[in-house]
């Protein structure tokens, strides 16, 4: 029966109970609970045997943990001794938790510094598919992965830009990897041997074995350096495509004028795509060469913080009516700011199969909301709007637009 409740209710059960009852206490270490497990703990100088406690509570059922999300914050206020102190039990529960045959999906994340990984995760969890680290460490070495069965990998360094180590190959296994808060002037060539790996989440690192990859499919680059990737044109298997840069005030209007060519180009090539997301880039106008892109089903474009668009700039590329302009009959989700959005309503007329639109607050006005809201009243096949605006000053819109169009979901965000 407790398998029908919602998880939010069954969280909100156990938070009540007393877990000194002994029958209580049996309950919890019950296998039904035990396939997925979550636990979150603050720790501080005087709770530091709890993390021991819950090794040795891991270690008696390493065999029934299919699933298990630790989470260990040290207090802020605690001294530095104290956090280098609460990273050897939480790698010693990952230890415990890893020893069993039933694992299949960890995640540890935390605020202490922890040991080399390869000193408490064994590669010899054979059962171990999926790995997500987020902690401090003063670098990250993935050599001790060879002989794992990983099949996806996350990893991200909270302190930022430490060393990652490829002293060995990764394991072929590989369909997804994501590294992030890591220094590598480039990925090693031996990358290239993962062939399955179709998702690949990458910050700040080098991009030279990219093309090789025969199965990637979806591309993340976070927080990428000044200029993109040279290899982007070549990725043409791509299906998803994620830009985030974070340019520096002082980053000059070369390299802005650079990516925008740089991402058009790549676009002339990348036929297979069909989600685009561009965020952070300093030229604020969407690639020219969208129009190319015949099978894109979504499209996200967020200016550069602080952008200033020209009233030039307020259009979607390509004429509506003509072939420039029908790459738009294909989408299904449109996030743009709702400037964009409330100037380009002529050729957003082509976008009948749009479902989902969110009108971000970039450079806009409670005028250019009020025009989304008509809009979308308007649009035959519109299910949801999210306004990433103000409410305050669009009561009576909301209500027109509610009115015009009773089934469309309206979301303020």
């Amino acid at each position: 029966m407790a398998a029908s409740l919602p998880q939010e209710l069954l969280l909100h059960i156990f938070q009540h109970l007393s877990m000194k009852e002994s029958a209580w206490r049996e309950a919890a270490g019950r296998p039904e609970l035990l396939g997925s497990l979550a636990i979150s703990l603050a720790a501080d100088e005087g709770s530091l045997p709890r993390l021991w406690w819950l090794r040795r509570w891991l270690a008696a059922r390493g065999e029934q943990l299919g699933s298990l999300q630790l989470e260990i914050h040290v207090r802020e206020d605690a001294s530095d001794e104290v956090k280098q102190e609460a990273g050897e039990p939480a790698a010693a529960c990952a230890l415990a938790a890893a020893a069993g045959d039933a694992l299949r999906q960890f995640s540890l994340s935390g605020n202490m510094p922890l040991p080399k990984v390869s000193s408490w995760l064994p590669s010899s969890a054979a059962s171990l598919r999926q790995l997500r680290l987020d902690f401090d460490c003063a670098s990250l070495c993935l050599g001790w992965l060879e002989d794992a069965s990983l099949e996806v990998l996350k990893a991200t360094n909270r302190g930022g830009n430490v060393p990652l180590l490829f002293s060995h190959r990764l394991p072929d296994t590989f369909t997804r990897l994501a590294l992030g808060g890591c220094r590598e002037e480039a990925l090693p060539s031996h990358l290239a041997g993962l062939t399955r790996l179709a998702n690949c989440n990458l910050l700040g690192l080098g991009y030279h074995p990219l093309p090789a990859l025969p199965a990637l499919r979806r591309l993340q680059l976070d927080s990428c350096g000044r200029q993109l990737p040279k290899c982007l044109s070549q990725l043409t298997r791509l299906e998803a495509l994620c830009i985030k840069k974070a340019p520096s005030l002082t980053e000059d209007a070369l390299y802005a004028v650079a990516d925008l060519s740089h991402v058009s180009r790549a676009l002339l090539h990348l036929s297979s795509l069909t989600s685009l997301e561009l965020e952070g880039l300093l030229e604020c106008c969407l690639p020219p060469n969208l129009t190319a892109r015949t099978r894109l089903r979504s499209l996200a474009w967020q200016p550069w913080q602080g952008a200033q668009l020209p009233p030039s700039r307020y259009s979607l590329p390509g004429t509506a009516g003509t072939a420039s302009g029908a790459w738009l009959a294909g989408l299904r989700s449109l996030r743009l700011p709702a400037a964009l959005l409330a100037r380009s309503q002529p050729k957003l007329s082509a976008a009948r199969q749009l479902t989902q639109v969110v009108a971000s607050n970039d450079c806009s006005t409670a005028e250019d909301a009020q025009a989304v809201l008509r809009w979308a009243a308007e649009h035959p096949g519109l299910q949801c709007l999210v306004l990433q605006v103000e409410a305050a000053s669009l009561g009576d819109a909301v209500a027109a637009a509610q009115l015009a169009a009773p089934s469309l979901r309206i979301q303020f965000a």
